[in-house]
């Protein structure tokens, strides 16, 4: 998906669009589901920087993503027509999933063609980690003095979600931000340690068991890389102290595991958005019960890419198809699953292996940009277990950023060969 082809010139970030590109970072982080459809400020200013660099600029489109999406397109289109005869659905409707589609490669090729110019895609990626840490700081405020009625939009019941129209997602867009941390502030180390805490303790704050999953495992694959660096350069001074500390904290953790579960409690009663993460530690977590148990649900999407033979569904929407296929239309909390579904069995395990062949690629690079997107994308596809990215607009706009910085890096290293 990285291969293109170049159109005219490149020209400077000029006034118009440095304001285009703040305000389309800052909603990168609003959404309101609008007559089923999921709308953000951020789609009217996706479309209006994909006008003015793929006619004012030289730009260079991903040919193979756009090639991929099409033949999608097409697949889907005869599946859509097929479908009513074969397993006979009545779908009255498929405008909807038709407009996700052409939406999704819109912020794919917008992404692409941001992440090629350096100037828009930091000034992008700044204003959206600074718009998150303002969100997430002014819900610990409300969240501490206990305001929450002042702000009722922030919030859905006791958790905090932003300006997103779901927790998750909320507490999805906070972690993704923890990598351009470290990426524009990495010899400020004070404020970096305020703005990762501000951010964690924000994502916390959503509710969200994944979020406080996510965030574990995270921390975890940071710590083996950053351990397995310490060991390549042989630095065994230092990896025997960090070694030792981790011994030291989890041991500490075990020990004062009865003061810690008593500030739990307390910190419930502060605001009962800790008493769902705190079941994370239980049996309850997004795997297994109550709530958030999504197993019937990946079970029956499964069973209708069975039933298609692995063709997908084409452009029926996906609860109308199960509710008439099982008698249940509860759809899929797995992007994965969902795109097996939607796409198809071949389409779905191509994208996979792309997905998997970028990240090889993004973590070899010697780019801090490039390894910043690529730890960004990791935590999108740690996320995607419990909920569904496919028509994710910050998941396509990040997927495309990567991409082109991906192949413009390795042109780069290339050329420097030469």
């Amino acid at each position: 998906m990285a291969q293109t082809i170049p159109i005219m010139r490149q020209a400077e970030l000029s006034r118009p669009r440095l304001i285009l590109t703040v305000l389309t970072g800052i909603f990168m982080i609003q959404s309101v589901i609008i007559g089923g459809l999921n709308f953000s400020f951020a789609d009217l200013g996706l479309v209006a920087l994909l006008l003015v660099l793929f006619w004012d600029a030289e730009s260079r489109l991903p040919l193979v993503g756009l090639s991929f999406l099409a033949v999608i397109f097409i697949s889907r289109t005869l599946i859509t027509l097929v479908l009513p005869t074969w397993l006979e659905i009545m779908n009255p409707s498929v405008f909807g999933s038709i407009l996700k589609l052409g939406l999704i490669m819109v912020y794919f090729v917008a992404g692409y063609l941001i992440g090629t110019r350096t100037g828009m895609l930091t000034v992008l990626l700044k204003t959206f980690l600074w718009a998150n840490v303002v969100v997430g700081v002014v819900g610990m405020v409300v969240v501490v003095t206990n305001t929450s009625q002042w702000v009722p939009w922030l919030f859905t019941a006791f958790r905090l979600k932003g300006l997103m129209n779901d927790p998750n997602y909320f507490s999805m867009l906070q972690l993704m931000s923890l990598p351009l941390v470290g990426l524009f502030y990495q010899h400020r180390p004070v404020l970096k340690g305020l703005v990762v805490s501000c951010l964690t303790v924000a994502a916390i704050l959503s509710g969200s068991k994944s979020a406080l999953l996510v965030l574990c495992l995270y921390g975890v694959a940071m710590l083996v890389i950053w351990l397995a660096r310490l060991m390549m350069q042989r630095h065994w001074l230092t990896l025997t102290l960090v070694v030792l500390g981790s011994l030291i904290m989890v041991n500490v953790a075990v020990l004062l595991a009865t003061q810690l579960t008593g500030l739990i409690q307390a910190l419930e009663q502060i605001n009962p958005s800790f008493s769902r993460v705190s079941t994370v530690f239980s049996g309850d977590n997004p795997l297994t019960a109550n709530g958030s148990d999504r197993t019937e649900a990946w079970t029956n999407a499964l069973q209708i890419t069975t039933i298609t033979s692995g063709l997908g569904i084409g452009f029926h929407e996906y609860a109308v198809v199960a509710q008439q296929l099982l008698g249940d239309g509860v759809i899929a909390h797995n992007t994965v699953l969902q795109l097996l579904v939607e796409w198809g069995l071949g389409f779905t395990f191509i994208f996979i292996c792309y997905v998997g062949y970028q990240l090889w690629r993004g973590w070899r690079s010697t780019s801090m940009r490039v390894r910043a997107l690529t730890k960004a994308i990791l935590i999108c596809l740690m996320f995607s277990m419990s909920i569904s990215l496919n028509n994710s607009r910050v998941f396509w706009v990040f997927f495309g950023i990567w991409c082109a910085q991906i192949y413009l890096t390795e042109q780069l290293k290339k050329g420097g060969e030469h």
